[in-house]
């Protein structure tokens, strides 16, 4: 990820609640929660789901990501007046939360 960061008030929450340990998250988390109101960071992961009945039914219900290697990932973290709406994307399957 190449990108121009630029402090934001929101930016300052995040380190401020986890304290001292800010500086030992990986630099691409530090990264993540500097980038601008609006900002999308884009990568792959690998999604782990737990394999057992109750977890593939919570799973489904909650509409999770299906397990998978190399899963397209987006984040959006996007300003409301009272906290933040952080959408991410899994193979184009979209989690919202406010």
């Amino acid at each position: 990820m190449s990108t121009a960061l630029v402090p934001t008030a929101a930016a300052a929450l995040y380190p401020a609640l986890v304290g001292a340990a800010w500086d030992g998250l990986p630099a691409p988390v530090r990264a993540i929660h500097a980038l601008p109101p609006g900002a999308v960071a884009r990568g792959v992961v690998t999604v782990r789901r737990g394999t057992n009945l109750l977890a593939r039914l919570v799973g489904a219900v909650l509409g999770l990501p299906a397990a998978g290697e190399g899963v397209a990932t987006e984040l959006r973290v996007t300003p409301l007046p009272r906290g933040q709406r952080w959408t991410r994307r899994f193979a184009g399957v979209a989690l919202v939360s406010d």
